[in-house]
């Protein structure tokens, strides 16, 4: 038998308890209010007004995850703020691309909000301008580090990413001839280490690629010049 009862959760320990007793309906006095009248609604204003309303949270965060892919914990963090779920809609409906996007509103453009005490979504950082960077790597226009840096600098301002890219010289080196003539400066100027990597010791490659990416501020596609690297060595 189920007793009529109010009780008490106790999420720490995991159990509930009782707190009272429930008496039943009439106890409570319960009557009509004399002053509303019973209204009934046609089913032409009812799916007028449905349509109105907005995704709910569980058909969301479904589409996020079988249509878009994301995994649990990503549809789980933009499902529970709205704001920030609709840039990333916003964001994606000018990338393409999902996947490229959620990156970095849940990586670096959120890492960027919480230090400066803000929202996503209150940022200079527009979902269109979001978009831009997005496109630019997917393009390999830019690298990974290139994007970041680009995104901190339009944290302040907001503006263009492809504006910022094309005025400072960011655009990735994908030229094989390029590259090598970063890679001939680098290997020239650190012979231990071109010395240690013939020893057989790998992590001197890893710091020959940091090196050439120095020289290039960043701008050398980060595959080839390990590819060529391993060339000349």
């Amino acid at each position: 038998r189920i007793i009529q009862e109010t009780r008490g959760g106790d999420k720490a320990a995991g159990v509930t308890h009782s707190m009272r007793s429930k008496e039943e309906a009439h106890d409570y006095r319960y009557f009509p209010d004399p002053d509303l009248v019973p209204m009934e609604i046609d089913a032409a204003t009812v799916e007028r007004l449905r349509a109105t309303l907005p995704e709910l949270p569980v058909t969301r965060f479904e589409r996020y995850v079988d249509e878009y892919k994301l995994n649990v914990a990503q549809a789980t963090q933009l499902v529970d703020n709205s704001a920030l779920a609709q840039y990333f809609e916003r964001a994606v409906k000018a990338a393409g691309n999902p996947a490229g996007v959620v990156n970095f509103v849940l990586g670096d453009l959120s890492r960027l909000a919480n230090e400066r005490g803000t929202e996503v979504a209150q940022s200079r950082v527009t979902p269109e301008a979001l978009a831009e960077l997005v496109r630019l790597t997917d393009a390999k226009t830019i690298n990974s580090k290139t994007a970041k840096d680009v995104l901190t600098r339009l944290w302040p301002d907001g503006g263009s990413a492809e504006a910022i890219v094309k005025a400072d010289g960011l655009a990735q080196v994908s030229d094989w001839g390029a590259v090598g003539g970063f890679v001939d400066g680098v290997l020239a100027a650190n012979a231990k280490s071109v010395g240690d990597f013939k020893a057989g010791k790998d992590n001197a490659l890893r710091y020959l690629v940091g090196q050439v990416m120095k020289a290039s501020r960043g701008t050398a596609n980060p595959a080839l010049v390990e590819a060529v690297l391993r060339e000349r060595l």
